[in-house]
């Protein structure tokens, strides 16, 4: 009996609505027209205000120009620099330095959020915003890192990438005076590609507003190539263990560049990836509408999924988020080598996630273009060379879960 691979990437949040959505939208050439521009992106803003209880949300085409948008927002140029935490993403970095000013890198606490008492030993007279990543969905200390700002007339921005708790009060993105989300296809809610600022400063929004009104359409090639990639990412998981097949609908996507790079080799190194900010695509929007009205229903999943994992791991295996009860975008244990340990876990059909196994990730990336000193963040480095993490998503049963730390446990 072949034994059903388990993912970690790879579409995560891709579902059969997606798939249906997708292939409507593709197969009815005379509503391309609609592709671009429409209703629905509007219609997702509302949605957000509501779901974040903000007077102010703005869609935009990918987390990395709702980060860069921001930063311009609150008035961040160069001379200016930028706290940020390490054991992040490259495109954080990259966003900071196309807005002109330098990142300045935190070191993290043990959940893997920044660490307040760092964040007060690198302020500097130079020092003009601070971005609160919240990691994995681990929620940052939010009070204490904003009452720091404040006393130092810092900016504040909240990385929400990777949360959209919308459980608590106040939901992760709405205490800082900006807040950014992704709608990336490894993020809490997927419409492939996408982004959106929130923000309840009526200054800072007039000039997001600004910012945003002469942003140029993505290309209606670009916008085809991304709803190609729900119903080709589904066949490809539904495939994979049959001969062989699904492995190829991967190699041709990668072949035929049907699905664009999560990072590009250009961001890697440190330089624009060739696209600006863009407008949000009305098509895209339609998917991540969907998601966002089933957004409940995938953050209870995730906080079952993460809590099975505590329960089952052995002990010996450090669980930096065992006690959160957050839904958690990944559950991170740390292990020693960890590329073994996952080499290993696929000879065993289950593929697991490498974020982050540098404190810049990913692991390509250039330091050096990132700004990134050796020793200045220990714990992050630390962290970095120990992270494996395990898929918390819709795909994953309560057996999933219980077979990859059954998995877990025979391997270290």
């Amino acid at each position: 009996m072949i034994r059903r691979t388990i993912f970690t990437g790879l579409g995560p949040n891709i579902d059969s609505d997606a798939v249906t959505q997708s292939l409507a939208m593709l197969c009815m050439p005379w509503k391309w027209r609609t592709l671009r521009r429409g209703p629905n992106s509007k219609a997702l803003e509302q949605s957000l205000q509501r779901l974040y209880g903000v007077p102010y949300a703005r869609t935009i085409d990918s987390g990395r120009s709702a980060l860069l948008i921001a930063l311009r927002a609150l008035n961040i140029s160069k001379g200016d620099d930028v706290l940020v935490q390490a054991y992040t993403c490259m495109v954080v970095v990259n966003a900071i330095r196309r807005a002109g000013a330098s990142p300045i890198f935190v070191d993290i606490r043990d959940d893997l959020t920044i660490d307040p008492v760092d964040v007060v030993a690198k302020i500097t007279p130079r020092t003009k915003a601070l971005i609160i990543q919240h990691t994995f969905g681990a929620p940052a200390q939010t009070d204490p890192l904003i009452a720091i700002a404040k006393k130092h007339g810092i900016a504040t921005i909240e990385d929400c990438a990777h949360s959209m708790d919308t459980d608590v009060t106040p939901p992760p993105g709405t205490q800082a005076d900006i807040a950014m989300l992704s709608f990336g296809s490894d993020k809490p809610i997927s419409s492939v590609r996408g982004g959106a600022i929130i923000t309840s400063d009526p200054a800072i929004e007039k000039r997001i507003d600004s910012l945003m009104e002469t942003l140029p359409d993505l290309s209606l090639l670009m916008v085809v190539r991304l709803l190609f990639q729900p119903p080709l990412f589904a066949l490809g998981r539904a495939t994979y263990d049959l001969l062989g097949f699904g492995k190829g609908v991967f190699l041709l996507m990668k072949t035929f560049h049907v699905a664009p790079r999560t990072i590009t080799q250009r961001e890697k190194q440190g330089e624009p990836d060739g696209f600006s900010p863009s407008r949000f695509p009305n098509a895209l929007a339609v998917l991540a509408l969907k998601q966002v009205n089933t957004l409940p229903q995938k953050n209870e999943h995730r906080k079952k999924i993460a809590r099975i994992y505590a329960q089952t791991l052995h002990p010996s295996i450090r669980q930096p988020h065992r006690a959160v009860g957050s839904p958690l975008l990944r559950y991170i244990v740390l292990v020693e080598y960890p590329h073994k340990v996952a080499q290993r876990a696929k000879s065993k059909s289950i593929q697991l996630g490498d974020w982050y196994q540098t404190v810049i990730a990913p692991g390509d990336s250039n330091m050096r273009a990132a700004g990134y000193i050796a020793g200045t963040c220990p714990r992050a480095e630390s962290f970095a060379l120990r992270s494996i993490n395990l898929p918390t998503d819709l795909h994953i049963s309560h057996a999933d879960a219980e077979r990859i730390a059954v998995c877990m446990n025979s391997l270290v």
